[in-house]
């Protein structure tokens, strides 16, 4: 029994999307979540502006703001990814959210969004923090870009720990309350919907519940809601493909085949199904958050990918230098922010410095590739092929 090289593409490509919805719902901003909460509480803490004495009110809304920029990220692969790119640009983003914005809160939700550019410049653009190590590690942004961003939190996280915002609690308050502005049912108000859809393109409401929900670990199950959560369908196809391809291949081969290499095989195929039904129990359980940060922090550990603890504090001085910037005078000096390639509003192809940093991952994932092909197809072969007795 042998299996094509189609097929083999087919099956890598199922792995890789099942990791990547995943990490959608881990929520991958250029820092993660709690950075963000961070560096804007500190920010309020620091300035004495104009926009931090008008939105001191409403920090949770501007916070909110900041955390509803990423919420297209669930689009960051699909054919809809220029929504992520629109909540990511100066003139699609920020200034459209401010041109539309009616009144002082939705004002402050619109800063929320710039703060949120003005930090993912220094992770998503050239000389950013995600460029840098996906060349110096040859990696993928599709893989690498998760890793190097848990990291840098986790990294974070022990450098601020004595700091007030964090041990005084007001950063694990705020990071559970991630998007209760945009409901009713939590106090909130649906106008920021309006804000975000003109941002995104899209109607937005699906992918803030889908986000808020897989954050806080709710499971997409809730029914909080006045509407319910509607996980796409291909997440639930992707899943139960994953189970039943690789769970049935696995079983197949064990119960066909002749000599014992089919057991390495079988293991390889079964562990995609494994895979699939990880998928499939972390969205009814809600447990998606918890799986993929486990996940990611495998990499670094073992030393791929790790942040150099240097990095760590010259970016988080120039986010915050950035942030105050921000807070005291409302200006967003980055065209583009979202690091990835597109077709601007005049026609002009603008590369990405994500697109460029993952060239040098183009050799390494081929040879890779070619070496998973290979050993899929020759274990194949050895399973059914008996030795020559003489």
């Amino acid at each position: 029994m042998e299996l094509n090289n189609f097929k083999y593409k087919k099956i890598l490509v199922f792995l890789l999307l099942g990791i990547v919805f995943l990490s959608s719902l881990q929520f991958t901003s250029a820092y993660f979540t709690r950075d963000h909460i961070y560096w804007d509480i500190k920010g309020f803490e620091e300035v004495s502006s104009p926009i931090t004495e008008q939105c001191r009110p409403y920090l949770n809304v501007v916070l909110d703001g900041q955390h509803a920029t990423d919420t297209s990220v669930l689009h960051y692969y699909d054919n809809k990814f220029m929504s992520y790119i629109g909540t990511h640009t100066r003139y699609a983003g920020y200034e459209k959210c401010m041109e539309e914005a009616n009144d002082q809160e939705e004002r402050c939700f619109c800063y929320g969004n710039g703060l949120h550019q003005v930090q993912d410049h220094f992770a998503h653009t050239t000389g950013g923090l995600v460029p840098k190590y996906l060349k110096k590690y040859f990696s993928s942004n599709l893989i690498g870009h998760m890793v190097i961003e848990q990291n840098y939190q986790d990294q974070l996280e022990k450098v601020i720990k004595s700091d007030s915002i964090v041990s005084g609690g007001t950063l694990d308050y705020y990071d559970s309350i991630v998007l209760n502005s945009f409901f009713q049912e939590f106090g909130g108000d649906e106008k920021y919907f309006r804000l975000l859809n003109e941002m995104s393109g899209l109607d937005a409401k699906n992918d803030v519940k889908i986000f808020r929900t897989g954050y806080l670990g709710e499971g997409f199950y809730n029914t909080v809601y006045q509407d319910k959560v509607q996980l796409p369908y291909w997440a639930w196809g992707l899943g139960i493909g994953l189970l039943l391809l690789g769970f049935g291949i696995g079983i197949l081969l064990i119960w066909t085949g002749k000599t014992n290499y089919k057991w390495i095989i079988s293991a390889i195929w079964i562990f995609i199904g494994i895979i699939g039904l990880i998928i499939l129990y972390s969205f009814i359980t809600g447990t998606t958050w918890k799986l993929t940060t486990m996940a990611i922090t495998i990499p670094a550990k073992v030393g791929y990918l790790n942040v150099a603890q240097d990095d760590i504090i010259e970016y988080n001085q120039k986010i915050q230098t950035a942030t105050n910037k921000f807070l005291e005078t409302g200006i967003l000096p980055y065209d583009d922010n979202s690091g990835l390639s597109y077709y601007n509003r005049n026609g002009v192809y603008v590369e990405g410095a994500l697109t460029k940093a993952e060239k040098s991952f183009i050799i390494p994932g081929l040879i890779f590739l070619s070496i998973f092909m290979f050993l899929n197809y020759w274990f194949i072969r050895k399973s059914f092929k008996k030795k020559r007795r003489k």
